[in-house]
């Protein structure tokens, strides 16, 4: 990073520069709320100040020279809200005094030969929206009104505060109060601007110190480049397309691993932003929107099969998400969209395929975290996309070593897979494998509000043959353990077992329901349970004859 300077500034000083609000930011969204605050705060420094020497902060903003250097502007990275308000203020003072150079020089520019103010503003936005229009609306009433935006209803606001205030006075008082005001503002509200050489060192800055709001995204960025390439006529398109797509920056995310893929990349992952910069600024932006929208369904729709949905249920209960990035891949690479439903779908050798990867995946990242190998899930999670795109034998990545086994097995014995990164989705994968569950039902019940029901209550009741020491060792086992509707565990609570059958008869989760016959909840019983389940579960993973 180079070097930044950041000089307390008045009003009057900030505004005798030229600012430009790029095009990767958002639009202007400051309400009524965030003018009234700005505004009280000002009325209240002004009544309670004891000298014209003292200042009030009202914050920084973050700044870069242009990246054009025939334009001798500030690029505003942080900041634009304050900014844009502040410009609205100056001209609801502006509007209400008899004559004020001071003011008009802080909205509009002026000649370089003459220093005659002219009709164009010291602060310009390019954001992709008609902020710019709304704003020269209000400045230089230009194109009418329209009170429909911020612009017009934050001046307003403005305007009615200031003949409130005016109001307030006695008419003898009320101008030399009025310009009292207007120098307060201009000469004694102080701004931090903190000046940097370049957009990528000012959003570092703006991303360290900023904990206002809904933090600036890559995609912003990544927005505006891509506007910029599009022909005039195909912009409102591409808004379009580009407001049809869920989390951009998930997506982006998403591509960059796909890229990565087809250019046999498994070495260190750099940031999203300089990537896009050397991998996908300078393709065709329709092939970038088209493989956006792709991958857009692929991340939010997913395959429709009940058997996947519950693979990939369980998988998303991991805290490691880098074992996503084949299962992308693979979609990327097989899926299609549907024309007439606009649905993802495989043809049914791929779905196979695709669901024999998921359980390869979930075998593989649950068993090294089990034995506390969680670390080579990452590298292993690189190479097998990369042979995922190029058509190699991935599943040789998700092979564990005889060692592994004989580890995974001692964990299962021993309910390792209690982990803070295994517990819930064993749990998921033990429903999975009852062979007597419908899986539709369990789809259904995981994607919604699900929890893990203690059979044996987590508070010790004294009954059935417990004690303090068996219920102790025993409650968190996986004997103990299934899954609930949320609705259905509130209901369960710390119930005996005979008010618990009721409600496990009710449910969808087969697991719950073949106890249902059982007469009393004894350490016998639920150990035959217990041991039931290891089976499953040591099958799956195949380290059934260790």
């Amino acid at each position: 990073m180079r070097a930044i300077t950041a000089v307390p500034a008045t009003i009057q000083e900030i505004f005798q520069k030229e600012y430009h609000i790029p095009d990767f930011q958002r639009p202007y969204s400051w309400e009524e709320d965030e003018c009234a605050k700005l505004w009280e705060d000002i009325l209240d420094f002004y009544n309670t100040k004891t000298s014209n020497v003292d200042k009030y902060f009202l914050g920084n903003i973050v700044v870069n020279p242009s990246s054009d250097p025939e334009i001798p502007a500030l690029e505003v990275v942080d900041g634009q809200q304050r900014l844009i308000t502040l410009t609205l203020l100056i001209k609801a003072l502006f509007d209400n005094a008899s004559n004020s150079k001071a003011l008009e020089g802080c909205l509009k520019m002026k000649n370089p030969l003459t220093h005659d103010v002219i009709n164009e503003l010291r602060l310009k936005t390019y954001v992709i929206s008609d902020d710019m229009k709304a704003l020269e609306n209000v400045v230089l009433g230009r194109n009418g009104t329209n009170i429909d935006n911020n612009f017009e209803k934050n001046y307003e606001y403005f305007r009615g505060m200031i003949d409130d205030w005016k109001k307030e006075r006695t008419s003898m008082s009320v101008s030399n109060e009025f310009d009292k005001l207007i120098l307060l503002v201009l000469n004694q509200i102080v701004l931090l601007p903190i000046n940097c050489e370049t957009t990528d060192d000012a959003l570092t800055i703006f991303e360290t110190i900023n904990n206002r709001g809904k933090p600036l995204q890559d995609s912003d960025i990544f927005k505006a480049k891509l506007y910029a390439h599009v022909e005039h006529s195909k912009r409102d398109a591409f808004i379009s397309s580009w407001n049809n797509l869920e989390d951009h920056n998930g997506i982006f995310r998403v591509y960059m691993h796909i890229l990565r893929a087809q250019n046999k990349d498994v070495g260190h992952v750099i940031g999203l932003r300089p990537y896009f910069d050397k991998y996908i600024i300078n393709q065709n932006v329709k092939s970038v929107m088209d493989n956006l929208k792709l991958i857009d369904k692929i991340i939010n729709n997913g395959v429709d099969d009940n058997d996947i949905v519950c693979l990939q249920a369980i998988l998303n209960t991991h805290i490691n998400n880098w074992f996503t990035y084949p299962l992308y891949v693979f979609l990327y690479k097989y899926a299609k969209i549907e024309k007439d439903s606009d649905e993802l779908i495989l043809s049914d050798n791929k779905l196979n395929e695709f669901r024999k990867l998921l359980k390869q995946t979930i075998k593989f990242i649950f068993a090294k975290s089990m034995i506390g190998k969680a670390a080579d899930i990452k590298l292993a999670s690189f190479r097998a996309y990369v042979k995922i795109q190029n058509g190699k034998d991935y599943l040789d990545e998700y092979k564990l070593t005889n060692n592994e086994r004989i580890k995974l097995s001692a964990c299962i014995d021993t309910s390792q897979w209690t982990l803070k990164s295994c517990r819930r989705g064993i749990i998921y994968l033990s429903a999975y494998l009852n062979n007597q569950q419908d899986k539709h039902d369990l789809s259904q019940l995981l994607t919604g509000n699900v929890e893990i029901e203690h059979i044996l209550p987590r508070k010790w009741n004294n009954y059935d043959g417990w004690n303090e020491r068996t219920h102790a060792e025993d409650i968190d086992i996986i004997g103990n353990l299934l899954l609930l509707s949320k609705k259905s565990n509130a209901s369960a609570t710390n119930g005996f077992f005979e008010y618990k059958k009721k409600i496990y008869a009710k449910s969808t989760v087969q697991d719950a329901k073949d106890i249902i016959h059982v007469s009393k909840w004894t350490r016998d019983r639920l150990t035959e349970r217990n041991n039931e389940k290891i089976a499953l579960l040591k099958a799956f993973f195949g380290i059934d004859n260790i």
